[in-house]
């Protein structure tokens, strides 16, 4: 390996400080935004001189956020534990096995990510409300699944 010179370790180190710093701005922008009250965000957006807890105290008290979060959480959690194991034992079986209808298996995973969710949103109401599963976690949950669980099968047979 050849050592590199101090003009392109200088160069380097600056190029990832600006990427670092063009990565973060955006959040800590609206981490601090978020700390301003009212009209002051728009009128001064450079002026951070008056910052408060207001907002966050607000949101916490005055709606239904902690439901929201834990919604959230449990959707995220449930699809992501559904879908990571049927996606793993798909994967494993079309990369290590060959079996009767293993090409419509792959056939199937790549046509499947080539539909748009806004396609599949009329189809999937109708199926979930033959099923009685609208307005329900474990509905949203296998609904979510239908687009992870292809993407991670392909990848995981693929790689």
């Amino acid at each position: 390996m050849r050592k590199r010179s101090p003009v392109a370790s200088i160069a380097l180190h600056a190029t990832l400080i600006a990427a670092s710093f063009i990565a973060v701005f955006p959040i800590a922008w609206v981490a601090l935004t978020s700390l301003k009250t009212g009209n002051g965000q728009w009128a001064h957006p450079g002026d951070f001189s008056h910052l408060n807890f207001g907002n966050y105290t607000r949101v916490l008290n005055d709606t239904d956020f902690v439901t929201w979060f834990r919604n959230s959480i449990v959707i995220s959690v449930g699809t992501m534990a559904l879908a990571v194991f049927i996606a793993a034992t798909c994967g494993y079986a079309v990369s290590r096995m060959r079996f009767p209808g293993y090409r419509a298996t792959m056939w199937l995973l790549l046509v499947v990510q080539m539909f748009p969710i806004a396609v599949l949103i009329v189809p999937l109401y109708n199926l979930m409300s033959k099923l009685h599963m609208v307005n329900s976690y474990s509905g949203l949950i296998l609904v979510y699944c239908t687009t992870a669980v292809p993407y991670c099968a392909w990848m995981r047979s693929t790689g």
